[in-house]
């Protein structure tokens, strides 16, 4: 369960807490229930923390929205939906192109340390992984742990050109400075980088039911890292990247692929 706040018109204060209107809407999606709470031009936000109560400190909110400065809200801002879609997307390539595992080198952009989860899932398919981080004694312990666990050894780096020999790069964050590369970057943000050629926005085909009741200011892939993290939807577990932006085009699975097996 989590809580949605959603920007209203000409809906004021009195009429939302006033009365006898419920202040917030009840929702699901895929079977991963959720609160809607609209606010008001002037919004009251020790009322409003009475009524969503502990979900204030993980509230999915539209972009631009400001919250109080306080210790008590917080802004939903996950990633691991992110890191999913770009671990299974890379895996459908690969299959998709008929590559073993054992012969593609994997690079992931993680200058402080903070994706190794998504490390850890790419090395359970992929024995080659290359990372790129700042803070490399931030590895150190990680890659011990790697090593018992899979056999496999885990290659950290923190020069920017440390991932040019991998065939595939995955990033939720901008390239360092200077980084260029081989492989295809594989990427769910838009980057506009020049260091090679990269699958920028990384977007998943969004069901049907989600399209239907996602409140309109709300951002998909927030939301759906919402579901994963805080309403514990499996079903995000499986989606992979099925559109993007080549060179600033729009591109859909098939260029992706094709653009994989021409770097390839």
């Amino acid at each position: 369960m989590f809580v949605v706040l959603t920007k209203e018109k000409r809906k004021g204060l009195r009429r939302l807490f006033g009365g006898r209107r419920k202040p917030w809407e009840e929702q699901d999606i895929l079977g991963t229930p959720f609160a809607v709470v609209p606010l008001g031009k002037r919004t009251n936000w020790a009322k409003l923390q009475k009524i969503v109560g502990r979900y204030a400190s993980r509230v999915v909110v539209p972009p631009g929205l400001k919250l109080p400065n306080s210790k008590i809200w917080r802004a939903f801002a996950g990633e691991r939906f992110e890191e999913k879609l770009l671990e299974n997307t890379v895996k459908s390539l690969a299959d998709g192109l008929g590559l073993a595992a054992e012969r593609i080198a994997v690079g992931v952009a993680d200058t402080n340390a903070k994706h190794q989860a998504l490390v850890e899932d790419l090395l359970q398919f992929f024995p080659n992984v290359t990372v790129y981080c700042q803070e490399r004694e931030s590895y150190q312990e990680f890659s011990r742990e790697i090593l018992e666990e899979y056999g496999a050894p885990l290659a950290v780096t923190q020069e920017p050109q440390g991932l040019r020999g991998c065939q595939f790069i995955l990033s939720l964050e901008e390239m360092p400075q200077g980084a260029q590369w081989g492989g295809l970057l594989l990427t769910t943000k838009e980057m506009g980088s020049k260091g090679g050629r990269a699958v920028e926005k990384l977007r998943p085909l969004w069901p049907e039911e989600m399209l239907e009741k996602l409140p309109e200011d709300i951002d998909p892939m927030n939301f759906f890292c919402a579901m994963l993290e805080l309403g514990r939807c499996h079903y995000a577990l499986s989606m992979q990247g099925e559109q993007g932006q080549i060179e600033g085009e729009p591109a859909v699975w098939l260029d992706i692929v094709e653009e994989a097996r021409l770097l390839l």
